[in-house]
């Protein structure tokens, strides 16, 4: 099981190391990066990132979806 986890683990950050670097051609898209963000910024480690994120990506839903 811990052999798993550590491949999940490795996914995980070269995924997150990739994902700069394609870029959002949609509304959609650029949602779907934030959401991304809003999972990985943990609200008790970075309040201020956190709620800047959610509130951008709140915004985006308003505006274009």
């Amino acid at each position: 099981m811990d052999h798993r986890l550590e491949a999940l683990y490795e996914t995980r950050q070269e995924l997150l190391t990739a994902l700069p670097e394609v870029p959002a051609s949609t509304p959609q898209g650029l949602a779907l990066k934030l959401a991304i963000l809003a999972i990985i910024v943990m609200p008790d480690e970075n309040e201020q990132a956190y709620n800047l994120i959610t509130s951008a990506l709140k915004d985006l839903h308003t505006l274009a979806l």
